[in-house]
């Protein structure tokens, strides 16, 4: 099994390059989600220590993954 910190960038990887693909900035994905711009980069860099609470982040990680027709799983 990965740590915990290998599997966060894994997802932040996958969340980049989902927006990357989809041809959006990290601007366009705060104006359509609410989602902070500093709290979408720290999602995709996997930087989970610069993200509020861990149900707070949950939360966050679940809207950016919908947003972008990702599994939010």
């Amino acid at each position: 099994m990965l740590p915990a910190d290998k599997i966060f960038a894994e997802i932040g990887i996958q969340l980049r390059e989902r927006r990357e693909l989809i041809s959006l900035t990290v601007d366009e994905v705060e104006r359509h989600t609410k989602l902070r711009a500093a709290f979408i980069k720290a999602l995709e860099a996997g930087a989970y220590d610069k993200l509020p609470s861990p149900v707070q982040t949950r939360g966050m990680l679940a809207n950016y993954a919908a947003f972008l027709d990702m599994d939010a799983d």
